[in-house]
């Protein structure tokens, strides 16, 4: 009997192991006004509480998320829904300023709403083909924001953005550009939570994908 107790007392049970590690799960990420559980993690919250690819840093109460080499500020979580509104980074100060390439999100672990768009921004283009007034960057010269970036074939590069669905695209004011990048975007997170409590994978083995 007392050697029975020994064992116990320093190889619990896998049950109580499980339980410590779903306890430290409710632990939610917190920076300023950001507050996150599954399947989000970073700070206080376990790596394994929530998906690999999901993890959050805080920076003097600043929220950002790398996504595909590419970093967003978390402007606001709603858990009850699984969305983020997210803007890049690099897009919080002037455009002409920003990183002139694609916003790529995953879509095993994203999904855009019905409510906003993807544009394409063109520039480096032939001026035997502008027949319009366009956005102009120092540095960068003209640029078209379209939704049919095949119109504009006389241009050799371009990027895209996610905006919301209102926006329109003819607009010629930089700064009005501007104010809708840095508003950023809503995406859902397309990851359940099942999988994870009650799947295959269980709290400790999250899928990698």
């Amino acid at each position: 009997m007392v050697l029975f107790f020994i064992v116990f007392l320093f190889h619990p049970l896998p049950c109580a192991s499980s339980k410590q590690e779903l306890g430290r799960c409710e632990t939610l990420f917190q920076c300023g006004n950001i507050m996150a559980g599954f399947p989000l993690w970073g700070g206080n919250r376990d790596k394994l509480c929530g998906h690999p690819s999901l993890e959050l840093r805080c920076n003097k109460y600043i929220t950002s998320l790398t996504i595909s080499d590419q970093e967003f500020r978390v402007l606001q979580i709603n858990q009850s829904s699984n969305t983020l509104r997210l803007a890049r980074t690099d897009h919080m100060g002037s455009f002409c300023s920003s990183n002139f390439t694609n916003t790529t999100l995953p879509p095993k672990l994203f999904k855009l709403p019905p409510t906003y768009k993807n544009v394409t921004l063109v520039y480096n283009c032939n001026p035997s083909g502008l027949h319009f007034q366009v956005y102009k960057c120092p540095i960068t010269g003209l640029i078209f924001v379209s939704d049919n970036p095949e119109s504009y074939n006389f241009c050799i590069d371009g990027f895209t953005a996610n905006v919301p669905r209102t926006f329109v695209a003819e607009k010629k004011d930089l700064a009005d550009l501007e104010s809708v990048l840095k508003k950023g975007f809503e995406v859902k997170v397309k990851i359940n939570k099942s999988e994870y409590e009650h799947g295959k994978y269980g709290p400790l083995h999250p899928p990698t994908g």
